[in-house]
């Protein structure tokens, strides 16, 4: 997930150990967002699925790309396949809002609004074919 500027990603694992009612009402603020954010962007039946619980959050690294990404899977070792260029070319792609979903499916694009240009869904589809050609095998 793209995380807007200037918003920081908690670190994975911050919320466990926290309990009382303030944070029993952000754990469901926070997962009742997540999961709407994936059905609007990716649709009812591919969300059913996904895995979007606090144990399935996957840490990305102190660096830039970790401060700007949270990722959820049920396999964090399919991360590894995201190499250093694929990284900087979503660093780079952060401000287009393009939001990514890998899973047995393949890897699927959404773009924030459905009203974009024919350029725009040019330089997604190409953004997707690079990112595609960079996940290691």
């Amino acid at each position: 997930m793209n995380l807007p500027h200037g918003v920081q990603a908690p670190a994975v694992g911050a919320a466990q150990g926290k309990s009382g009612f303030l944070a029993a009402m952000a754990d469901k603020a926070a997962a009742a967002a997540l999961q709407l954010f994936a059905r609007v962007t990716f649709g009812n039946t591919r969300s059913t699925a996904l895995p979007l619980e606090p144990h399935h959050r996957v840490p990305l690294g102190g660096d830039a790309f970790g401060a700007a990404f949270v990722a959820f899977s049920d396999r964090p070792e399919l991360l590894q396949r995201l190499g250093p260029a694929a990284h900087e070319r979503l660093l780079a792609e952060r401000d287009n809002r393009v939001a990514l979903l890998w899973d047995e499916q393949g890897l699927t694009l959404t773009w924030p609004t459905a009203s974009i240009a024919t350029e725009e869904v040019a330089a997604c589809a190409e953004f997707g074919t690079t990112l595609a050609q960079w996940l290691a095998p």
